[in-house]
């Protein structure tokens, strides 16, 4: 029994040393958290949102997909051009997931300091909103140009076609109403997605994280330590066991038959 407790704690000590020293041995940096949300358009466009015909779908998306969206290598690549860093260095160092049940995705940075940890999260997720506002205001760009040919052709309409003016005029009213909505879009987006919140130097988190490696370590090397030791013990039960009387079952010497 002390032989087997023995062995227990030996593996144990040795797993929570090796853990510690691998995990001492990796280059210290800090992580910066920034999060997005995807939702309904700010107030002040909800009143216009009905008439978004090319408005921001990735607000109806689920939660994996935006996540999805926001870790694109087209997002990297940029990243990487507006703080000299290169495309590979930022998606190994930036980390993307979504919160469960939730429209708010998240991006961990990790940098050797605080400060550029933070400057790289926030640099990631301003840049995500950016390219997603320019690609909101193209397609409302395009929309109006259509609405617009649509409003001259209604115009023509009521010029020459008198008994048909008012619808014609009910559609130009319509017409122009999803033009000052498309407008609106064109000139400052929808307002999704956002930052919700940006990243601060003073609430980087450190890595690696030592401690939480050795205490996984000493859990390791005890469950390995306890299999070890069950299997070691279980071999010397079965070369034999003392009967209490000096000696094993296995080493007694038989009695020849007939004697």
């Amino acid at each position: 029994m002390i032989r087997r407790s023995l062995i227990v704690v030996v593996i144990t000590v040795i797993a929570a040393g090796l853990a510690g020293a691998f995990s001492s041995a990796q280059p210290s940096h800090k992580v910066a958290t920034a999060s997005l949300v995807f939702g309904q358009p700010r107030p002040d466009m909800q009143v216009v949102a009905g008439g978004f015909s090319a408005g921001d779908q990735s607000s109806q998306l689920v939660p994996s997909t935006n996540a999805g969206l926001v870790s694109a290598d087209d997002v990297a690549r940029a990243t990487a051009g507006k703080l000299n860093m290169s495309a590979s260095e930022v998606r190994s160092n930036v980390k993307v997931s979504s919160l469960q049940s939730s429209e708010i995705v998240e991006v961990k940075a990790s940098r050797p300091t605080a400060a550029e940890a933070a400057q790289l999260a926030n640099t990631y997720v301003n840049v995500y909103v950016d390219r997603s506002r320019a690609e909101q205001r193209g397609r409302a760009l395009t929309v109006l140009k259509s609405l617009h040919a649509q409003l001259a052709s209604a115009r023509r309409v009521t010029t020459t076609r008198n008994s048909f003016g008012s619808k014609s005029a009910a559609a130009a009213d319509q017409l122009r109403s999803q033009i000052a909505a498309e407008t609106a879009l064109a000139r400052v987006g929808s307002g999704s997605p956002a930052v919700a919140e940006t990243a601060s130097p003073t609430d980087t988190a450190s890595a690696p994280r030592t401690s939480r490696n050795v205490v996984f370590g000493a859990l390791f090397g005890l469950v390995l330590g306890i299999g070890i030791a069950s299997l070691a013990g279980g071999r010397r039960d079965a070369g034999g066991y003392d009967d209490g009387m000096g000696a094993r079952n296995g080493d007694r010497q038989r009695t020849p038959v007939g004697v």
